[in-house]
């Protein structure tokens, strides 16, 4: 072979490398990294890592996190039962996926659909009464399907319940709900906001909540992607006296049916249970179904970490008002009677609610940045990671991407383009040449 093909073959094949390369970052559906923005610290105060679970094993861990095998939330008239073979952990992500499917459940009679309810409380971790948690997660669209991320006081959820984020996908299409019950007081303080188009293609996003002392008060704040959303300032808060700093359980689960999320089956927008239309209309088969998606089974809700802050040097416990205030109703109305998450089965006293949303505001609001975690990832799968965000429905994750690989995505086609026009000759002799037609220069 002569010296001339051997460096014809040579470049055609850096050719081809490169733009396969190029091909591979665009195309490539790895789940990218993403920085969470913390809200911002107060002067002289620093955020630390209180607990961090990246889900990058090959198996979710049983020593913090315990799979359900129940029918916890039958008092929400939900259908499914929960068993720890709907829970997995694989590429680098936990995965609650729900299933249609019939089977016996423990203690629960016949149930037609499974899922899965991840908790802390049963292995014994509690996490920080005041401090920033947040998840970052995608959702699944469909009737029936109720995905929820909330933390249960250590005294139970009628002690304190704070839902960060929860997902009526009938009642408000693309939007979450973030709700709080606290000291006996049911949906205390409630509201939506918008985070995505309802898709059969969900994207990353992530939820969280900061709860801190304000004086003699307890704020919660509350965030979506990184911005502020909704605040609530909690002037009684029985729930936070407590000589023990480690009052919150962690939950994470996906029903399916239920109050105020509807049945899978049903006509769209109409709530079985409460014989009601999500959005209005006259029930059941002429209820409003604007922006409804039909759930599709299997059904996976995807959560990328799970991660608790705190600020160093908190300010100590607010002593309770002298005399308590008197209780304050919702903040937006419901349908129906309160929901409760009850569960015999569970073992808990979990009164608390999840009913219907309400209207949707968005705030901006300065944040700081967390370690990335990926940030000690190969390089090469950094930038794979990081192009895809620029497809995301995520804004800060596309602002992020268009800063770090926005001149490497126009380089490579580029680079390919120059490549091509440059050997293409070459290119077409050595296809003669490997099909046996005699080469000449």
């Amino acid at each position: 072979m002569s010296k001339q093909i051997v460096k014809l073959r040579i470049r055609a094949y850096l050719v081809g490398a490169l733009l396969l390369f190029g091909f591979t970052l665009v195309a490539s559906n790895v789940r990218p990294s993403y920085v969470s923005a913390l809200p911002a610290q107060p002067a002289g105060k620093v955020w630390s890592v209180a607990f961090s679970d990246d889900f990058s094993g090959s198996s979710l861990d049983t020593s913090v996190w315990q799979p359900y095998y129940n029918t916890y939330g039958s008092g929400n008239n939900e259908l499914e039962c929960n068993t720890p073979n709907n829970v997995s952990v694989s590429g680098g992500t936990l995965k609650i996926t729900a299933q249609r499917e019939t089977v016996s459940c423990n203690g629960g009679g016949t149930r037609n659909f499974t899922s899965g309810f991840l908790g802390t409380r049963e292995t014994g971790h509690y996490f920080t009464r005041y401090g920033y948690y947040e998840m970052r997660a995608k959702l699944p669209h469909g009737q029936g399907l109720w995905p929820a991320f909330w933390l249960r006081h250590k005294n139970g959820a009628s002690t304190a319940e704070v839902d960060i984020m929860e997902y009526f996908h009938s009642q408000v299409p693309g939007k979450t709900t973030s709700t709080l019950h606290l000291d006996g007081r049911t949906n205390l303080s409630k509201q939506t906001v918008a985070f995505e188009a309802p898709t059969t293609a969900p994207a990353w996003h992530t939820w969280g909540v900061n709860i801190e002392p304000s004086g003699n008060n307890v704020t919660f704040d509350f965030y979506l992607d990184g911005s502020l959303f909704h605040s609530y300032t909690d002037t009684q808060h029985l729930w936070a006296n407590s000589t023990d700093n480690n009052l919150f359980d962690i939950a994470i689960n996906m029903a399916v049916g239920g109050n105020w999320a509807g049945q899978p089956d049903d006509a769209l927008g109409y709530l079985r249970d409460v014989n009601q239309c999500a959005q209005g209309g006259t029930p059941p088969n002429n209820c409003i179904s604007t922006g409804i998606l039909r759930a599709s089974f299997p059904a996976t809700y995807e959560v990328d970490y799970v991660h608790v802050y705190q600020l160093q040097d908190t300010q100590p416990t607010p002593a309770p008002p002298s005399t308590p205030p008197s209780t304050p109703g919702s903040t937006t109305g419901s349908p129906g009677s309160t929901a409760n998450k009850t569960s015999s089965a569970a073992g808990t006293a979990a009164a608390g609610g999840q009913n219907s949303p309400s209207s949707q505001a968005t705030t901006p609001s300065g944040a700081t940045s967390s370690p990335d975690k990926t940030q000690n990832a190969p390089a090469p799968v950094q930038v794979i990671r990081n192009v895809s965000n620029l497809f995301s429905n995520n804004p800060a994750e596309r602002s992020a991407a268009l800063k770090t690989v926005l001149p490497l995505t126009i380089s490579l086609p580029l680079l390919g383009l120059i490549g091509y026009f440059a050997y293409r000759k070459h290119f077409f002799a050595l296809c003669k040449h490997f099909a046996g037609a005699r080469f000449r220069h």
